[in-house]
């Protein structure tokens, strides 16, 4: 895109656990970042969070051609952000992860933004047990958030031309320390639970295979690719991580335990199987001459140095303000579910 200093990048999710980050790194290098946010998680901060230049206090399903005049790229993040969430209302996943991303992106080409970069996921490779995939491979998506993610990447990319450029990253599991804490990830998760319990609790075998991401290296990794050529990048997807950083869950939660004086790591075994399990191959980014600079010791030593400066209770953990699943389930009980999340009339865009 050849992008130079000053110009206005858009950024949907700014509030969220990637976008909080983003934005630091986009205002640091002395962009204009234009955030678009809901609004809902504005308050669950851990930390200082750096503002964006300007902010657009809305639903991505309500943005316009006229919030993005002068927008040279648009850093899609914004969404309904994990599998079990996604689940919890399999329609409204699809009317804001698919219908109101290809309507963004249809939005972003006719207001002349050159470059909509994607926030998709590995979970899209769904069950490729012990078997390395690369950006080829089979797409097997197990679930309403990771088949939203594949029916954006074949829509949108059909709107690239000369003038108008695309980019999917699949991003691993993200971990790490943002302002807009998560702590329904599972290294952060893990985390969490072993600083508050002294317990590293796994429920499942163990044994599912997850590629994981630094979130400050998923943020840098946009900004990569917002920056590369077109004719390089333009229409392709690319698995955002380091191939170190494939693991199985109980590794996971031994490389926690290594981290925390005194816990312990249980493994459970309860409930049903967790069929989702990938290795992904990060070889297109290598080739690209990125790599990231985080592994997993790294986030929870910073996570649990947060903890410690800012304070983590038990309501924190299980609660919603640090957990995005319980958080809805509590607008949902609280009546306010349809407020915040209203369906926009008029996205048309068949499933």
């Amino acid at each position: 895109m050849g992008a130079t200093k000053k110009e206005k990048i858009a950024v949907t999710g700014n509030q969220g656990y990637i976008g909080s980050v983003l934005t630091e790194e986009l205002i640091k290098r002395g962009y204009h970042v234009v955030g678009i946010d809901s609004g809902i998680f504005r308050d669950s901060v851990m930390g200082d969070r750096v503002e964006p230049t300007q902010q657009l206090t809305k639903d991505i399903r309500g943005v316009e051609v006229s919030d993005l005049k002068g927008v040279k790229a648009v850093v899609h993040l914004a969404g309904l952000s994990n599998d079990p969430l996604g689940e919890l209302d399999p329609r409204l996943t699809l009317d804001i992860n698919y219908k109101a991303s290809v309507r963004l992106a249809e939005i972003a080409k006719a207001a002349g933004v050159e470059r909509f970069l994607f926030s998709s996921s590995c979970s899209m490779y769904g069950a490729s047990g012990g078997e390395v995939v690369d950006e080829t491979g089979e797409l097997d998506p197990m679930t309403v958030y990771a088949k939203s993610k594949v029916k954006v990447e074949r829509d949108v990319k059909r709107m690239v031309d000369d003038n108008y450029s695309a980019v999917f990253l699949r991003n691993a599991t993200i971990f790490g320390y943002s302002p807009r804490l998560r702590l329904d990830l599972v290294v952060n998760n893990l985390s969490a639970s072993g600083y508050l319990n002294g317990v590293i609790e796994v429920l499942s075998d163990g044994t599912p295979w997850r590629p994981n991401l630094h979130v400050r290296d998923c943020a840098n990794a946009f900004i990569f690719l917002m920056l590369e050529p077109a004719e390089t990048v333009s229409g392709q997807a690319y698995n955002i991580g380091m191939d170190e950083s494939n693991m199985q869950v109980k590794d996971i939660a031994s490389k926690v335990g290594d981290k925390i004086s005194g816990a312990k790591v249980e493994i459970k075994g309860v409930g049903s199987p967790d069929e989702r399990t990938y290795k992904v191959s990060f070889a297109s980014m290598a080739g690209l001459g990125w790599k990231g600079e985080y592994s997993v010791e790294d986030g929870v030593e910073e996570i649990i140095r947060a903890f410690k400066k800012w304070g983590l209770t038990t309501e924190d953990f299980v609660g919603g303000r640090y957990n995005t699943l319980h958080r809805y389930k509590e607008m949902i009980e609280q009546g306010i579910m349809d407020k915040e999340l209203r369906v926009l009339e008029g996205t048309k865009v068949a499933v």
